[in-house]
């Protein structure tokens, strides 16, 4: 789960983490 994994994640950082 890093916050630069996936696109608007650095808005979503909870969100990444789950469509990780």
């Amino acid at each position: 789960a890093k916050p630069t994994a996936t696109t608007g994640n650095a808005l979503a950082p909870s969100t990444l983490t789950a469509r990780e």
